[in-house]
């Protein structure tokens, strides 16, 4: 979209400059002929000039001078000495060779200079002089008699076949430049019509292109494309103020500021352009070098404007035009440093062509003082959009080039973000599934730690047990009691080794197991009675379960734990309750087998006792024994898995099983312990 708009609008632009060059062509063809026409009757046949810098001469003085062989004879009607700040009288002589009287004016092809004066030299009167143009710097554009920029006299009357001379007063600061013709009054109609007609094509034209370069340069947000179109805005000011357009329309009662303003607006641009090679400029290791280079030129430049009033202003103006120079070659070598490579063949060309260009000229204009009218004319014009053109017409093709390969590189980006995103899905996938299978495995897991422990209590119950009766059995009977046990023992507890977590086992071989239950939290990681006995116990509370006396739980785990504690000489009692439950059997007796448990293996002498207490709304099971208590900060700790007392020889897991199956069946556990002295564990119902 933007390569066809940019497209349309450089056709209309080439459309309006063929426009422009026929009709300034017409312009010419037909100024030139009346010239020529002209020219073959009534023409200036000699001009003469001789300096007077300290202004030291009458009128009459300085025409005997031209009249006498001191005078320098010019070849043609064009003076120029290059940039000179003095004084200098001229002397035109007109010829006609017609026999009828012809009126004239004196055209001089400049809009303003620091002072000018023009006298017709009337022999028959004993030279009087008439005073026939005033130009000075005081005057301003709008106390011109004539409204056309160029300077122009009042009509000369011309005899048949006389010698009319011209006295010039010209006083110069910087181009001494002074190009004359003698026009009729219908040739200088048509010289001002063609002068609109160029200088209107030229300014449309121009500042067309520099506006919409720099909206272009905008829109695709390019810092040196929007520099240079700046740039190039400043330089359309700078040829209408030597061009006097300036002095025209904007600031046409300044007629002071205005002899200075173009050498102002050049240090300014010469300034201006020598920081955008600073900036746009990319030249590697020797970018710091050019940076303090470009940027030094640019605050002389500047400094130099200071200078302009009080300073040699031909001198001035010299060095500004030698350091423009400067300032385009400056921005050739920057843009050559950043032009990428697959437009480097067309851009280079072009900018090599330029330059030539542009320095061939600067030499004609400053080392040649016999180049053509039309030459000096419009080599401004010429020059200016020439090399406005190319910089517009390299920079938009980077820019668009820049932009294609942007578009390009991002395609690519996205090409890579969607493949990074499709494999960002497929291994978010896998780690879902991954952890999906590694939850299971822990729940597995936890369920066979579980079941191994829950085994186990009442397995060393049972042992106890019948090692209390296997007295009257055969040794044979005994051995193989003995190693099955034996047998079953191990297998639980290889079970509950098999399952502890591998942080557990690495922290106790290093002696740091104490500590490492912190970081495995229950709510994370224990899932207690599994997903099979979870959903077992849904299907428990969901139904009716059978109401039953809590006595029935108490018998049965004084069964089970009676002949251990005996056998450790603790006394063990248990009083019966009449209250009725229907919690199921299972949770109420893997708690309290669990306390009991507790109870009996840290309890060295005295006694274990297992009760209950009746409460408003149900009832507490309480378990009590006299072994050597638990501190008040361990208590949290030791409900924790893997967690255990130090003279524990357990696997950390009873209080923690019972604590996950009284949160998942919104139970109440409490553990209320004197160091010492004892314990007691309750469950409320």
């Amino acid at each position: 979209m933007t390569n066809s708009r940019t497209f349309i609008l450089f056709r209309c632009f080439l459309i309006t400059l063929l426009l422009g060059c026929n009709l300034v062509a017409h312009a010419q063809n037909s100024n030139t002929e009346n010239t020529q026409a002209q020219n073959s009757t009534v023409d200036i046949s000699s001009l003469a000039y001789i300096e007077d810098p300290q202004l030291t001469l009458s009128k009459d003085a300085a025409l005997t001078q031209l009249m006498s062989e001191q005078a320098i004879q010019l070849e043609n009607a064009i003076f120029n000495v290059g940039s000179h700040d003095s004084h200098f009288w001229l002397l035109l002589s007109i010829n006609n060779n017609t026999e009828q009287t012809s009126l004239q004016k004196l055209v001089a092809r400049v809009p303003y200079r620091l002072g000018l004066q023009a006298f017709l030299v009337n022999t028959n009167q004993n030279n009087r002089f008439e005073l026939i143009l005033n130009e000075d710097q005081t005057t301003p554009f709008s106390a011109r008699k004539s409204n056309f920029r160029l300077l122009n006299t009042e009509l000369i009357e011309i005899l048949p076949n006389e010698t009319t001379n011209i006295l010039i007063s010209y006083e110069t600061r910087g181009s001494t430049f002074l190009p004359f013709s003698l026009e009729s009054p219908l040739s200088f109609a048509e010289i001002v019509n063609a002068d609109n007609v160029l200088s209107a094509w030229f300014y449309a034209v121009g500042l067309s292109l520099g506006l919409l370069f720099l909206l272009l340069t905008l829109i695709m947000k390019s810092p040196i494309g929007s520099y240079y179109a700046t740039l190039f805005l400043l330089g359309l000011l700078l040829i209408a103020t030597i061009d006097g357009f300036s002095f025209k329309f904007i600031w046409p009662d300044s007629p002071r500021w205005n002899q200075s303003a173009a050498l102002y607006i050049l240090l300014f641009i010469n300034a201006a352009g020598f920081y955008i090679s600073s900036k746009v400029s990319n030249l590697g290791v020797n970018q710091i070098l050019f940076k303090k280079i470009s940027l030094a030129l640019a605050f002389i430049n500047l400094l130099l404007i200071a200078f302009v009033v009080k300073g040699d202003f031909s001198v001035i103006s010299a060095i500004a035009n030698v350091f423009l120079f400067l300032m385009l070659l400056f921005n050739v070598i920057a843009m050559s440093s950043w032009i990428s490579s697959k437009r480097n063949k067309f851009t280079t060309l072009t900018m090599v062509i330029i330059t030539f260009f542009v320095g061939v000229l600067a030499v004609l204009f400053f080392f040649s003082q016999n180049l053509p009218d039309a030459f000096i004319s419009y080599a401004n014009y010429t020059t200016y959009l020439l090399i406005g053109i190319a910089v517009m017409t390299i920079i938009s093709a980077q820019m668009l080039g820049l932009r294609k390969d942007h578009e390009i590189a991002l395609e690519k980006q996205l090409e890579a973000i969607k493949r990074e995103a499709e494999m960002n899905k497929s291994l978010f996938e896998a780690e879902k599934n991954y952890s999906r299978v590694r939850e299971v495995a822990r729940q597995r897991q936890q369920q066979l730690a579980t079941a191994s422990h829950d085994i186990r209590q009442p397995l060393i119950s049972l042992r106890s047990t019948m090692d209390s009766i296997s007295h009257k059995q055969s040794p044979e009977i005994k051995q193989q009691l003995h190693d099955a046990f034996d047998y079953m023992e191990q297998l639980c507890n290889s079970y509950l080794q098999e399952s502890r977590p591998e942080e557990v086992n690495a922290l106790e071989e290093t002696g740091e197991a104490k500590t490492a239950g912190s970081d495995y939290q229950i709510s994370h990681s224990l899932n207690v009675a599994g997903e099979e006995s979870a959903d077992e116990n849904t299907t428990i509370i969901s139904s009716e379960i059978e109401p039953y006396p809590v006595s029935l739980i108490l018998s049965t785990i004084k069964q089970m734990f009676e002949t251990e504690a005996l056998a450790k000489g603790l006394e063990f009692r248990m009083v019966n309750s009449s209250f009725i439950t229907q919690l199921p059997p299972l949770v109420l007796m893997r708690i309290v087998s669990n306390f009991t448990s507790n109870a009996i293996k840290n309890t060295n002498k005295g006694k274990v006792l297992i009760g209950c207490r009746r409460l408003n709304n149900g009832i507490r099971i309480e378990v009590h024994d006299t072994g050597n208590g638990i501190k008040n900060e361990a208590i949290d700790k030791l409900q924790q898995l893997y967690q255990k007392g130090e003279s524990s020889d357990g696997e950390g897991l009873g209080l923690a099983i019972t604590r996950e199956l009284a949160e998942q069946h919104n139970l109440k556990i409490s553990i209320h312990s004197i160091e010492n002295k004892g314990s007691c564990f309750a469950l409320e119902i």
